[in-house]
Formats: C-alpha cells, structure tokens, sequence
C-alpha cells in the first residue's frame, strides 16, 4: 500500500472513531440546548479553521478563493447553500443525540454513504461496478432490517443521510479548496 493511501486510510479511520466517540461528547452537553451547542462548534471550527490556515500558510490561497468567489456568484450560492446544509446536519445530529436518538443518528450514517453513491448515480452519471453493486444492495438490506427492527421510520437517521449527501453533491460542484471551504462555510454559519 502506498504512503498516499496509507495515509487516508488512516484518516478515514480516524474520523470514523471521532464520529463514534462523538455521542458521547454531545451528551455531556445535554443540559444546553442543541442550537447552544451548533453556535458553539460553528465559531469554534471557524476560529480553528483560520489557525489552519495561518500555521499552514493558505492564507493567501484563501483570499484568493474569496476574491474569485466574489466574482462568481453562482459558485458563491453554491457555498452559501452548502454551509446551510452542513449547519442543518449539525443541528439535527446533535439535537438527536441530546434527545436519546442515538441509534437513528446510526442508521443515518449507514444511510449516508448509499445516498451518496445515489446522488453520485443520478445527479453525476458515475458509473459503479457488479462487485460495488452487490456490497450496496448487501448495505440496503442492513438498513431495511435495522429499520424494520426500529419499528418505526427513523426520520433523523433520513434527514441527517440527507443533508449530508445534498452537502456533498454541493461540494462537489463548487470546486474549491477544502481549506478555504469549510473557512467560508463556516464563516457564513457565524
């Protein structure tokens, strides 16, 4: 394997453990209301975002990015729709959590990567293989089963697959530094 490969590997390991610890967290801070704990991790990962980009030296590339963004409003729509659509994921997330919806916010992320391959088909024309195919239907069918076992539909496990697939379809599109991105976005959600 790769040095590059390796090293997503391990971020996305990495950030799957973070997601898992994450309800663990968000329930230490349950006493404070979901919209509370939003603008809290709304202005602190802008205030980290911009340490990034200073230590980092993008600076630069992020003003950049602002100046060409201001001169194409579309792709400026585009980020301002994105950052809505991330802030109604967080919200929903960490609302469900305080609110002993754990398993729904689960299923929500086995959701999630089949309604982006979804999106990916339908809004990009991606193409997947017989092999993929079997491993999403195999995917579906846990989703059916955990949600039949539910009882119920799992409305947040929808609505967070949902919004996280839209924020990706709309990243997607924008074409723009990843750094300068999630600066902007979550500038825009201050």
């Amino acid at each position: 394997m790769n040095h590059a490969r390796r090293t997503g590997m391990m971020a996305a390991l990495s950030t799957y453990l973070i997601w898992g610890v994450l309800p663990l967290y968000w329930n230490l801070l349950a006493r404070a209301e979901a919209n509370e704990i939003l603008a809290h991790r709304i202005i602190w990962s802008f205030v980290f975002m911009v340490v990034v980009l200073m230590v980092t030296k993008r600076w630069q590339s992020f003003k950049e990015d602002c100046r060409a963004l201001w001169q194409d409003k579309k792709r400026a729509a585009i980020l301002l729709l994105a950052a809505f659509t991330i802030s109604l994921n967080w919200l929903t997330y960490i609302w469900a959590v305080n609110h002993g919806h754990v398993i729904d916010t689960s299923i929500g992320y086995y959701i999630n990567p089949l309604m982006s391959v979804l999106f990916g088909i339908v809004f990009f024309r991606e193409r997947i293989s017989g092999l993929k195919k079997i491993s999403l239907l195999l995917a579906a069918i846990g989703i059916v089963l955990m949600t039949y076992q539910l009882g119920k539909l799992p409305w947040v496990a929808v609505a967070l697959a949902v919004s996280f697939s839209v924020y990706g379809a709309l990243k997607k599109q924008l074409h723009l530094n990843p750094f300068s991105s999630i600066t902007l976005e979550t500038l825009l959600m201050v």
